[in-house]
């Protein structure tokens, strides 16, 4: 007697059922890849906007004759050598930080899908070597495309050698 061909119901729901597990564990995978690839994009982003923003109060602060830093309200001003726009004042306007050139012009520095928040300069004490110090200490916050809140804090200490 010659055995059909052809799978039997059993072997066709077992197969069915296999076919699920894997195709689960597919799309779990692809879920969970889609994920931690938004949330870098979102890190990325904000490490490179802190390491902006960081940059334009380095750029200030190189050449500059002085500076004085307030944390209330969260200010910075400084005054370079041989530059027309003194003072150049660093400040925070809700969730941007503004740079304003003398009295004529300033410009928004961080993006619009990036809010700061906490932003703090602190003068610190002259140490032995005599350099005056300051330090600022902010929160860089953005939404995912995926609506998973970020944030990542940042610090920096600046030397002011006479």
């Amino acid at each position: 007697m010659k055995r059909p061909l052809g799978f039997t119901l059993i072997e066709l729901l077992i197969y069915l059922a296999l076919f699920g597990i894997i195709l689960g564990g597919v799309c779990g995978a692809v879920y969970t890849m889609l994920e931690f690839s938004d949330s870098n994009q979102g890190k990325v982003i904000l490490q490179e906007e802190g390491n902006f923003l960081l940059g334009k109060i380095d750029w200030a602060l190189a050449g500059a004759a002085d500076f004085t830093a307030s944390s209330s309200p969260a200010e910075l001003l400084v005054d370079k050598y041989n530059f027309t726009d003194n003072p150049l004042i660093f400040v925070a306007d809700g969730t941007s930080l503004i740079l304003k050139r003398g009295d004529k012009t300033y410009d928004i520095l961080n993006s619009s899908q990036i809010q700061m928040i906490n932003l703090a300069f602190q003068s610190i004490p002259a140490g032995s070597a005599g350099a005056k110090r300051m330090q600022i200490n902010f929160t860089l916050l953005t939404t995912s495309s995926r609506g998973k809140q970020l944030s990542q804090d940042f610090q920096s200490t600046y030397y002011l050698l006479k």
